[in-house]
């Protein structure tokens, strides 16, 4: 098992420190540490850290390897602000679509976690989003948009909700670039406010500026 950075599937960050053998049975233990809050230190057995889990019907990683532990390989959060014509459209759609947890509000404007990144949405009843469209890999690509770029778990997952949920895509789900540098999965569709979003993945994230 290699050492360093793991994401679990709940979204929490964790620092493999070694592997540990138990005094009397000998079997293999996972020494990790919780890179939130007071960074607890934990053991678990070797084969249920490395299983898979079935997570609204996709098989994921419990706990996915990011990187070697340097400070390049856990990005910090973004934080983004937008104006919305309907805050409640904004809030049930990000929540009860998209996951997200929501954080402060008020009654013009909501904080919301975006796959551990701050999202907000400001009150402005006038706002119109104009989008215009740029030819990428034969698609008419929306812009402006934004997202997250996920893991591939992550975003089978969330291609899976989306179509649960009966979301109109802009463009589908689909594999972009295939065979060449930056092949990438990757989806188009609007939120109830008519702003366009992408989210997309790579199968090696070495591939995300790849040239």
């Amino acid at each position: 098992m290699k050492l360093g950075y793991y994401k679990h599937y709940k979204d929490k960050d964790y620092e493999v420190l070694g592997i540990v053998k138990h005094s009397e049975t000998c079997e293999d233990y996972v020494h990790y540490k919780a890179l939130y809050g007071e960074g607890l230190s934990w053991v678990r057995p070797a084969s249920m850290f490395s299983e898979q889990v079935t997570i609204e019907g996709v098989d994921r990683p419990r706990f996915e390897y990011l990187g070697p532990a340097t400070p390049e390989a856990l990005c910090r959060p973004f934080h983004a602000a937008f104006p919305v014509a309907s805050i409640e459209k904004a809030k049930s759609f990000y929540t009860d679509v998209l996951g997200c947890k929501q954080g402060r509000s008020d009654t013009t404007w909501v904080d919301l976690d975006l796959y551990g990144h701050q999202l907000v949405f400001h009150l402005n009843p006038d706002q119109n989003w104009e989008l215009f469209t740029n030819p990428v890999d034969d698609h008419a690509v929306p812009v402006p948009h934004f997202g997250v770029v996920l893991t591939m778990p992550d975003w089978q997952a969330l291609a899976k909700r989306l179509k649960d949920h009966g979301i109109s895509f802009m463009i589908e789900p689909y594999i972009r670039f295939k065979g060449q540098a930056g092949e990438q999965a990757t989806m188009f569709f609007l939120d109830p406010n008519g702003l366009a979003l992408e989210f997309k993945a790579f199968a090696d994230d070495a591939q995300i500026f790849a040239t």
